[in-house]
């Protein structure tokens, strides 16, 4: 593997040529500093299919709150400097892995086109390292089969497993019509919540650009008055998260995307919502209420409102991430997959073996001996 060196904007980047036989290379990004640079020429990659995770104010707020020293971005760029294709990694001696954790709901590659994709694929399978690990992968993206193909002719022994299935919901351009695909009951209930709104006492509004600092300490402080907050893992409790949230949400709001969904009683915040806007869908990204006010069903009643404004703004779809919890699926039956593509060689193949042979053949064996309950007559 050879590498040489440029300068790009008085800082250095890692640059190697690519396997592809024309004028783009492969450059490699090791600074957060150096990645900034790239936000209007990534944008305008991510921003064609748009998820918060894959847009570059995300990514620069992730690498500054999570990413430490090991974090690279590795971008195939043509002779004009444009971008073809690019990813957010964490490299190690021996893992190469997504630059996602538990607070990023999809991870991909941005890119150009699918030719773009497959060349960056190929490049990052002949970092030659012991494992590849591509979690949170959207299911019906290009780069799980692409992937697959690259680490494979890679000389990599590839796995693909589910992740995790969040609920999505395409939205009708009525109100109304929202309601008639739901059950009565949930339709009742949903009544019952606005009626709550409207007879005073409790305030739905969002934050959009204005007082940002100020809504988002009130969505900290009550995303942590709850059992996260007992259990030390709420987002102010966490410095990275704080970080990383705090910076994202300003960026966000700078650009237009954020939405800051707040419910007030008596002018006191008793559940929010972080979330935001891009294209035509609503991502829900955090939420949380005071579960003093449980019987008031605070999340019910601003999940409501916050569905009622995204079809009232005509959005064509309300993403509400996560796992499909049943205050979620009450709305929509319908789930996005995520995938698991890890690769495996040299060092890392004894895991391979384990993990994806050993493992799921012993877990078969249990079920063929294990004893089949008869109900008693």
């Amino acid at each position: 593997m050879v590498f040489v060196w440029r300068n790009l904007s008085g800082l250095p980047a890692i640059v190697r040529p690519t396997t592809v036989r024309d004028d783009t290379q492969m450059i490699i990004y090791d600074s957060a500093a150096e990645f900034a640079g790239l936000e209007s020429r990534w944008n305008r990659v991510a921003l064609a299919a748009p998820r918060p995770s894959l847009t570059h104010e995300w990514l620069l707020a992730w690498w500054r709150a999570f990413g430490g020293g090991e974090t690279i971005a590795v971008t195939h760029e043509a002779g004009d400097g444009s971008l073809l294709a690019g990813a957010l990694l964490v490299r190690t001696s021996r893992v190469i892995r997504a630059a996602a954790n538990e607070y990023t709901d999809d991870w991909d590659i941005v890119a150009r086109d699918d030719s773009a994709r497959a060349a960056l694929l190929r490049e990052i399978a002949r970092f030659r390292v012991a494992k590849l690990d591509l979690p949170r992968l959207p299911g019906e993206s290009a780069t799980v089969a692409m992937a697959t193909d690259a680490f494979d002719r890679g000389g990599y022994r590839v796995a693909i497993s589910p992740g995790e299935a969040s609920p999505y919901l395409p939205l009708p351009s009525t109100w109304d019509e929202l309601l008639g695909t739901v059950s009565r009951n949930q339709r009742s209930k949903i009544r019952r919540y606005r009626r709550r709104l409207e007879e005073g006492g409790l305030a739905f509004r969002t934050v959009t650009e204005s007082g940002v600092d100020r809504a988002l300490r009130s969505f900290f402080a009550v995303e942590a008055s709850g059992w996260k907050g007992a259990s030390g893992t709420a987002i102010v409790q966490r410095p990275d998260a704080h970080q990383f949230y705090s910076e994202f949400a300003n960026a966000a709001a700078a650009n237009g995307w954020l939405r800051l969904h707040l419910l007030e009683l008596e002018g006191a915040v008793i559940a929010a919502a972080y979330s935001c806007v891009l294209g035509k869908t609503a991502f829900v990204l955090k939420s949380g209420f005071d579960e003093r006010h449980r019987d008031l069903a605070p999340g019910a009643v601003l999940r409501t409102e916050a569905l009622h404004q995204a079809v009232s703004d005509g959005l064509a779809r309300y993403e509400f991430m996560g796992k499909g919890d049943p205050h979620k699926l009450h709305w929509t039956p319908r789930l996005r997959q995520r995938m698991v593509v890890r690769a495996y060689r040299g060092l890392a193949l004894p895991e391979y073996a384990y993990r994806h042979q050993a493992r799921p053949l012993a877990g078969r064996i249990r079920n063929l001996v294990r004893p089949k309950h008869v109900d008693s007559v």
